[in-house]
């Protein structure tokens, strides 16, 4: 009867709690999520910028709806695309490869501007709509990035996606206040120099992040060996 009774008892043992992500895989995130922030300040501080140029260059409220709407359909139909171009090139690349697009993009319209004055308005436009674009598919690399960097353990993804939340907000009012300053002491041309330095800082954070294979092999137990005399 003790051998009935112990059964129950062991079926009671609770399974041992899955491990957090390892060392590496934190060291990981926080320079992920740096580079995040990065992101949203260059994000923010170009979507103040912008309006501004547009109603001190064209003088008309419309193009600055037209402007946003444009970027807001193009954006539509490439994050329809994205899913498929993150599942080849992976998240890391794909973030890499988007962020050094939208810096180029951005970096072009102060010079455009520069060279040609009020006649590169079209082209300030189809930069910024295209910029929106490619954003659109760094958002899915981003959030396909988080599982790979610290695990899929339901409750590790939500601690973690709700830390790189609060350093997004926080970057996002930094970028603001940070873009306000900037545009009452320099100018709308060159407060949007902060989009591309942003992003450059976000590029070097994204190339210092491990590679995801490794942290996850790093938080698998390695397999048990059978011992020899249960054979």
């Amino acid at each position: 009867s003790r051998g009935y009774d112990a059964a129950p008892a062991a079926q009671e043992t609770p399974a041992p709690a899955p491990e957090g992500p390892s060392s590496r895989a934190r060291k990981d995130f926080a320079v992920f999520s740096a580079g995040i922030a990065a992101v949203k300040v260059g994000i923010e501080s170009l979507n103040l910028a912008i309006p501004i140029l547009l109603l001190s260059q064209a003088h008309a409220a419309a193009a600055i709806g037209a402007l946003y709407t444009a970027a807001e359909l193009v954006g539509l139909v490439s994050g329809m695309a994205a899913g498929p171009l993150v599942d080849r090139w992976g998240p890391k690349k794909t973030m890499i490869l988007t962020v050094l697009a939208q810096a180029g993009a951005i970096a072009a319209v102060p010079l455009s501007l520069a060279a040609w004055g009020a006649a590169a308005l079209p082209a300030v436009f189809a930069l910024f709509v295209f910029n929106g674009a490619v954003g659109e598919v760094f958002d899915v690399a981003r959030k396909a990035a988080v599982p790979q960097i610290v695990g899929r353990d339901e409750g590790v993804l939500r601690e973690h996606n709700g830390k790189l939340y609060v350093w997004r907000e926080i970057a996002a009012a930094a970028g603001v206040y940070g873009a306000g300053l900037a545009l009452k002491a320099l100018g709308a041309a060159s407060t949007i120099w902060l989009h591309p330095a942003f992003y450059a800082a976000a590029l070097i954070a994204f190339l210092r992040t491990g590679s995801p294979a490794s942290a996850t092999r790093e938080q698998s137990p390695a397999p048990a060996k059978a011992s020899p005399g249960l054979l």
